[in-house]
């Protein structure tokens, strides 16, 4: 699937709104927006927002300094974090020699070939060839190919790699140990799981990303783990060895971070990788790193070597057209390309970090060239000339062994993140133990705290401060029935220039002089619109018109538009926005606190009694939002509460339950989001302000017992503050739908109306 940029939605496949005489809603000016889609629109506003921030970014950067701000190893230890190199590596251990590649030992200008293994984390290892000469000179290369280079043909045991295969093997036959690295490729083949017996079309990198990404861990990183666990080898052998690192394409995105972390590599050569980063969001999903564009770029990482070598190639990359195609029984993955590799960009971001390289007498020599030919020798020497074609023995079934190898590395991470998800309930205790913290007096102080921490760190806070609006809002009258009167109403998000909040005003009519009354905030899911839940011509599909009902029975209602409709036009907002430390809900948490510092001026309102309802993707923002704003005295999850952190990253979910490790909603995952908050740790947030989950049986977000497990730990929190009347959980037999009953009475218990 293509990937849109600053498009409208066709304007053909929208409902027409019938709307009556202009007249604007008091307090507020003509509605400006006109017959243009105001969904479409914001959605488009967001992406140029975030594409200016994305070109910004580079020159807000700080970067490392001897006597700056921040160090060498701050921005390290930060480095290690955002890529998800965390985990303590074995620490013991040696290369070992797996198995003979051929029937005899192979043997070729001086050297001789291994197939070799090395522990980097508990039950995961690094596999990959060694090329071992028959007279070493002290010096060791590591070598990481493109994700779809095999060890094989990149050493030319296999035809496929022509110039790369004759470089590698002179290095060898110069007498220099080299390791060439096994990496995930790019195919679909093992995208999936043969216990459940269910595939999708994402590359190998992606599957491992999407559930990586939400535990804290990265492709890129474990591939770095990987590397640097053959260093650990290789020094415990030999502490003098000159150990250089060269990477192309994918590899070089691995090779550079791995280098910036680890002063025992000496030197570092680039290929296809080095790059400017501002467009890394129109590339495939799992070059995608938090916060990376503005705390790094690869100008920055590659201040992090000190006074160590670094070689950039301009050669072009590797040109991806985008994920293998979708087939019968696989789908689902992101859309994302690498085009064209652009020599001047390139120069330029070597500049910027020759620029912002940290000034030392003992430097080594940064070099920049147009070919790899031209670099090689320059980071290794001169080297024999060797002929590109094979000349070793080729048996039949290298390619299989080599797939097999891959499948049994990657089936290795996969296990890893299964393994962290199944940790991740104590992980996140020893940040926010809840049952210990409700007794312990200081809930108020150190849910304030961790609210912070929800909002800066993983949400991505956007600096909306609490306040009126800043502009008048704009409306105009919709609906205007027996029982309110309705408008549609837009306002300006002051830390976005041109974006916008939007919703439905809901005003039941018969208001007393001087009366206020409580707001239920009513939010559509996925794809949807205000009019959704607010339409009072007709039942919706879902919602069920829930808000036009509760205008019915007196309660003011704001039904507002979230950003995630469009399809990959709002879900590429995700993608622009985590190089910057930001998401989705960063804008969507800005417009409801406009929307609420708005309705806290209605002299109809009662600021103290603003509630939330929301259904499906309405019912994430239940759970994120009013985590955040303390302003919703209380929320309501519809058709979305789950054991949310095994709904992104199960492999193998239980039963009929749906992981999205198998659906297009790539914008899901939350970086380490698996270690900090899932759904009870948020709803924690909210309390002690009520909250209740509505979960149909038959709803097929989640399956009773996993939305049970999470929510009673919910309830034993509330139960120890003191307050267990102050949640619910109403399961009913039905699905994806908005009930209103067990829920209507938990907002007239609680806002206590009508009183």
């Amino acid at each position: 699937m293509k990937i849109l940029k600053n498009s409208f939605f066709c304007l053909s496949l929208l409902v027409p709104m019938k709307l009556l005489a202009q007249a604007e809603m008091p307090g507020t000016d003509p509605w400006l927006l006109g017959s243009v889609d105001p969904a479409a629109l914001m959605v488009q506003r967001i992406g140029i927002d975030l594409e200016r921030r994305l070109a910004e970014a580079p020159a807000k950067r700080t970067y490392a300094s001897r006597d700056g701000a921040i160090s060498i190893s701050i921005k390290k230890a930060r480095l290690a974090e955002i890529l998800g190199v965390v985990d303590p590596r074995v620490g013991t251990g040696q290369v070992e020699v797996v198995a003979s590649l051929g029937s005899t030992k192979i043997e070729a200008n001086g050297f001789s070939i291994h197939s070799v293994r090395w522990p980097v984390l508990p039950r995961l290892d690094g596999e990959g060839l060694f090329l071992e000469p028959k007279a070493h000179n002290g010096q060791t290369a590591i070598i990481l190919g493109d994700a779809d280079e095999i060890p094989e043909a990149l050493i030319g045991l296999i035809p496929g790699s022509g110039a790369k295969a004759a470089r590698i093997r002179g290095l060898a036959q110069s007498g220099t140990r080299v390791f060439v690295v096994a990496m995930v490729d790019r195919r679909d083949e093992n995208s999936g799981s043969r216990v459940i017996n269910r595939f999708t079309n994402q590359p190998h990198r992606e599957f491992v990303y999407r559930m990586a990404y939400e535990m804290g861990r990265h492709v890129i990183g474990y591939e770095i783990q990987r590397v640097l666990g053959l260093v650990d080898a290789l020094v415990r052998q030999d502490e003098k060895q000159t150990i250089s690192l060269w990477g192309w394409g994918e590899g070089g995105v691995v090779a550079l971070p791995a280098a910036a972390l680890d002063v025992r590599i000496a030197k570092v050569g680039l290929s296809g990788s080095f790059s400017p980063r501002e467009g890394v969001w129109a590339e495939p999903i799992y070059r995608n790193v938090w916060n990376y564009v503005s705390e790094f770029g690869d100008a920055g990482t590659a201040t992090l070597l000190g006074t160590r070598k670094l070689v950039v190639s301009n050669e072009p990359g590797p040109k991806i057209e985008g994920p293998p195609p979708a087939k019968a029984g696989r789908n689902g993955a992101a859309p994302g390309i690498l085009g064209a590799y652009e020599g001047p960009a390139v120069r330029a971001q070597f500049q910027l970090a020759m620029k912002n390289r940290i000034p030392d007498g003992r430097n080594a020599e940064w070099i920049s060239g147009s070919t790899d030919a031209e670099v090689w020798e320059k980071m290794f020497g001169p080297l024999p000339q060797v002929k590109s074609e094979p000349t070793m023995p080729q048996p039949l079934d290298l390619v299989a062994k080599a797939y097999r190898r891959h499948d049994r590395l990657m089936d290795q991470l996969c296990d890893h993140v299964q393994l962290l998800w199944n940790r991740s309930d104590r992980t996140r205790m020893g940040i926010f133990n809840g049952n210990a913290l409700a007794q312990s007096g200081n809930w108020d102080k150190e849910t304030r705290r961790l609210r912070k921490v929800f909002h800066d760190q993983v949400i991505g806070n956007l600096g909306q401060p609490e306040g009126g609006p800043t502009n008048r809002a704009r409306s105009r009258k919709i609906f205007d029935t027996p029982d309110f009167v309705g408008w549609e109403v837009e306002m300006d998000l002051p830390v976005a220039p041109g974006v916008f909040a939007k919703g439905i005003y809901l005003l039941p009519k018969g208001l007393k002089k001087g009366e206020k009354r409580p707001v239920v905030v009513c939010q559509h899911g996925l794809e949807g619109r205000p009019h959704d839940v607010a339409n009072p011509l007709e039942k919706t599909n879902y919602y069920n018109s829930f808000a036009a009902q509760l205008a019915r029975q007196g309660y003011i209602v704001f039904a507002p538009q979230n950003p995630y409709i469009g399809q990959d036009l709002f879900r590429v907002l995700q993608r622009k926005a985590n190089p910057i430390g930001l998401s989705l809900f960063s804008y969507i948490t800005a417009q409801h606190r406009v929307i609420l510092d708005w309705l806290k001026t209605l002299p109809e309102v009662d600021p103290d009694r603003l509630a939330f309802y929301g259904l499906s993707y309405g019912g994430k923002t239940a759970m994120r939002v009013p985590a955040i704003l303390q302003d919703y005295c209380l929320s309501i999850c519809s058709a979305d509460f789950n054991e949310w952190i095994g709904k992104n990253v199960a492999r193998e979910p239980w039963g009929n339950y749906t992981s999205y490790m198998y659906t297009g909603e790539y914008e899901m995952v939350e970086f380490n989001l698996g270690n900090t908050f899932n759904y009870a740790e948020m709803a924690w947030l909210i309390a002690p302000r009520p909250f209740m989950v509505e979960r149909g049986h038959n709803d097929g977000v989640g399956i009773d017992p996993m939305v049970a497990w999470e929510y009673a730990k919910i309830r034993e929190v509330y139960g120890r503050l003191k307050i267990p009347d102050k949640t619910e959980i109403e399961f009913f037999l039905g699905g994806h739908e908005i009930l209103g009953a067990g829920t209507f009475a938990f907002l007239k218990k609680h806002l206590k109306y009508p009183g």
